[in-house]
């Protein structure tokens, strides 16, 4: 039970980096194996930084990327083979919406 909270807070530690919403390691469970998350938003800023790219803060191409959202986040511990087996994470219909840069007032002038 111990390692299963260890190991809980640390996987939710890191997706907080990436996730908009606050998850407690009250309610989630791993010990049978899956930890499944569904339908959440992602931090812009991050998410540009995985791209490699500055799309929430700079002018690229025009674009700015406004929100992205996963359906369903699915992590698997293979407890029966901890030691021989990696611990699996799968995401599934990623949606990333971008939208259009608005010149400045300055911009706008020239």
């Amino acid at each position: 039970w111990m390692l299963e909270t260890i190991l809980t807070r640390i996987i939710l530690r890191f997706a907080n980096r990436y996730i908009c919403d606050t998850f407690h390691t009250d309610t989630f469970s791993l010990w049978g194996g899956d930890l499944v998350v569904n339908n959440f938003e992602l931090r812009a800023e991050e998410l540009a930084r995985v791209l490699g790219s500055d799309l929430a803060g700079s002018d690229v191409a025009g674009l700015r990327l406004v929100r992205g959202f996963v359906r369903e986040l699915r992590v698997h511990v293979p407890w029966n083979a901890i030691r021989s087996q990696s611990l699996r994470v799968e995401v599934d219909a990623v949606e990333v919406v971008f939208g259009s840069r608005r010149p400045s007032g300055s911009e706008a002038q020239d």
